[in-house]
């Protein structure tokens, strides 16, 4: 079959099987998530450009229905060439490019037993504990997650982003206890990360305080091994007053009794105090890699023992004034490249229905090869 051929097949498919869906249940559909980010770098002597997609398409019923669905696209090749398309096979470009897929489906029942509890029947990759991201999603309070994630400081290594996410069928179990102001989650799925089987349950709490804000969570996974695999992570934001604020997360993503031994590898280390004074703030960002991570629980990062700096002098609050920028130091230690030095001035600013970040980095430490030196990062964020 014609790779292309397979590639619109697919597409018409998913998109008759998405709207005979809306249809039938008449539910709304927001773009909850549509990010492209495109690197530009030199390779062999040419300017090429490497794009990151990200979009999360979500049809929910509302509160009374009580049923969500989300498809996602997530890509790191976005745009493979014609002949990517005539070379390989339509499976293999399909399973690279991943069009479509269904990310998670669930249906919650709401004040069950007229108590305050929620109990939802998931699939998917459903949520990511201790990024940041509950406090305005969940709470309606500003941004609190660390700017130093995702894509744009990591294009070449894992994507770091939160402690740990949940991505199973199962059960959750939410309840606020009447107080609005925080929520305890209880999580029971079995775990694709491991396959038919292998189950996991984890248990998170976080709360919304005027001076404070944490999400923390304590999980297992079994059976695995002698004694199963356990995990642990807590993410905390202190704000001592209008100028002072320290963020840190803390956990550590993988423990197996019966095959790891404790040390600063197996943690998961970001500690960022940040200083504000009148329209800018001063960043201080210190992260050091883990053993095991995310989608690396069985078989390890390859990052053990990296410590990246980050210095980031910010002029404005991006993704919320309408201009923001400034001027970042990383500086990376690692055991295979020592010490590196990234400078990298920035910009963001947000036009109707669109934020846009703008991004230069320069590599001072990189004196032999010009072509490693200077790259450059465009990404637009939509705004539905």
């Amino acid at each position: 079959m014609h790779a292309k051929a397979a590639v619109f097949r697919y597409f018409l498919l998913s998109l008759i099987i998405t709207t005979a869906m809306v249809n039938i249940f008449a539910a709304d559909i927001s773009v909850t998530t549509m990010e492209l980010i495109s690197r530009g770098s030199m390779d062999g002597g040419n300017f090429v450009l490497d794009t990151f997609g990200d979009i999360d398409v979500e049809i929910a019923g509302g509160y009374k229905l009580g049923g969500a669905l989300s498809l996602g696209i997530t890509n790191g090749t976005v745009g493979l060439s014609n002949e990517d398309l005539t070379t390989g096979s339509a499976e293999t470009y399909l399973s690279d490019s991943a069009l479509l897929y269904l990310k998670s489906a669930q249906v919650s029942v709401h004040n069950a037993f007229n108590l305050p509890l929620t109990i939802t029947y998931f699939t998917g990759e459903t949520e990511t504990f201790s990024n940041g991201d509950i406090f305005p999603a969940y709470y309606g309070s500003g941004q609190v997650a660390s700017l130093f994630r995702g894509y744009f400081y990591f294009p070449d290594t894992v994507v770091y982003d939160g402690l740990y996410s949940v991505d199973g069928t199962g059960v959750q179990i939410d309840t606020d206890f009447g107080r609005t102001w925080n929520k305890l989650s209880l999580y029971t799925y079995q775990d694709n990360n491991y396959g038919q089987g292998h189950y996991s349950s984890d248990l998170r709490w976080n709360a919304d305080g005027t001076n404070f804000k944490i999400d923390t969570f304590l999980g297992g996974s079994y059976p695995y091994g002698d004694h199963g695999l356990y995990r642990a992570g807590v993410l905390i934001d202190l704000i001592a007053n209008e100028k002072g604020e320290f963020f840190a997360q803390v956990g550590i993503p993988r423990f197996s009794p019966n095959e790891d031994t404790i040390d600063i590898g197996m943690f998961y280390f970001l500690f960022e105090p940040r200083i504000h004074f009148g329209l800018g703030s001063l960043i201080f960002t210190f992260f050091s890699h883990p053993r095991y991570y995310k989608e690396y629980m069985e078989t390890e990062t390859g990052e053990t023992g990296n410590l990246h700096t980050n210095i980031n002098l910010l002029f404005g609050k991006p993704e919320e004034t309408p201009l923001a920028g400034g001027m970042e130091t990383t500086m990376l230690y690692s055991d295979d490249t020592d010490l590196s030095v990234t400078l990298s001035p920035y910009m963001s600013f947000i036009t109707q229905g669109a934020v846009w970040n703008l991004k230069f980095n320069y590599l001072a430490t990189e004196t032999s090869d010009i072509s490693r030196m200077f790259s450059a990062f465009i990404g637009v964020r939509a705004e539905f």
